[in-house]
């Protein structure tokens, strides 16, 4: 092998025009093949591992509409009794009764996330376990203004402090027949936030829920929620700009201070946006590893029937 190898090599230095040109040929041939074939393969893995990550999103944001779903439904169905209630024409302590056992079964059902169910309209208000104070007015809230702005279907309020002390909330409400009475369920962001560590779970990712007035309603860190992207995540400002502005919600490339990343994006039907952001350095780690393979093998097959 030795003396072939030595051989090869006199070839290179005392050889005729035509061996060096042969051997100059099949070199170029070779590394063209392993260009075309390093070129392939990133951008099958490429599109595969964007693939991956963007059915991972939808995957989680089914979970989160399921979510949502679930709670309009819940409002539905608690209209529907109240309506029969009032036709009936029960009495105050009747229908008192019935929303604090609303309450309860609600708050057992969605594990925490629902906790609070109540009536309102100019003449009554019933909200369990609420010290209403005395400038307290329900048709001014916004979960009351907007049931009744939007009569034909169920309102979802934009996050807001809750009056009663249980933090960054929103309100599913629904405007009864009368266009007047509004009931309505109180819902924590606990269910967002298993969403997010659900899309975080993987080394390389940040996600991040959001509505498009650019408050924070899931994050990794959890003392972000309720604060505003421009103040708390500014290198995210500009990428909420362009996702909000994408109907299709296609893949991207940001570059942050540190490194370049990938964002995925989707958007609930109640419009608030999901985004996740995938550092390239992990993000395509599997298709850098299948390269260099391929790479050295090639290499090493080229070498081979050179010097051989």
């Amino acid at each position: 092998m030795d003396r072939k190898i030595f051989k090869e090599w006199n070839v290179l230095k005392k050889g005729s025009r035509i061996d060096f040109a042969a051997i100059i040929g099949i070199t170029v041939i070779f590394l063209l093949v392993i260009a075309m074939n390093v070129r392939l393969i990133y951008q099958m893995t490429s599109r595969q591992t964007e693939e991956i990550g963007q059915m991972q999103l939808e995957t989680i944001r089914g979970d989160l509409q399921g979510t949502i779903a679930s709670a309009e439904s819940a409002t539905i169905n608690m209209a529907l009794e109240v309506e029969k209630m009032l036709s009936d024409k029960v009495s105050y302590a009747e229908l008192e009764d019935f929303f604090y056992r609303q309450k309860n079964e609600q708050n057992t059902l969605t594990n925490g996330a629902c906790f609070n169910t109540y009536i309102a309209n100019k003449t009554l208000t019933i909200i369990p376990d609420f010290d209403m104070p005395d400038d307290y007015h329900a048709p001014e809230r916004l979960w009351y203004i907007g049931a009744r702005e939007n009569p034909n279907k169920v309102y979802i309020s934009e996050p807001y402090v809750d009056a009663s002390g249980h933090g960054l909330c929103f309100t599913i409400s629904k405007v009864l027949s009368d266009n007047e009475t509004v009931v309505a369920l109180d819902f924590n962001f606990s269910e967002v936030q298993k969403s997010v560590l659900k899309m975080s779970a993987t080394e390389g990712r940040t996600a991040l829920i959001v509505t498009k007035t650019g408050m924070i309603i899931g994050y990794n860190d959890k003392n972000f929620v309720g604060q505003k992207v421009a103040k708390k995540l500014p290198d995210y400002e500009s990428i909420l700009a362009r996702v909000i502005q994408s109907s299709r919600h296609e893949s991207f490339v940001a570059q942050f201070s540190d490194s370049e990343h990938t964002i995925f994006s989707s958007e609930t039907n109640n419009g608030w946006y999901m985004i996740l952001s995938v550092d390239n350095k992990f993000f395509y780690r599997e298709s850098y590893r299948q390269i260099l393979i391929t790479t050295a093998i090639s290499l090493v097959m080229m070498l081979v029937i050179i010097f051989c």
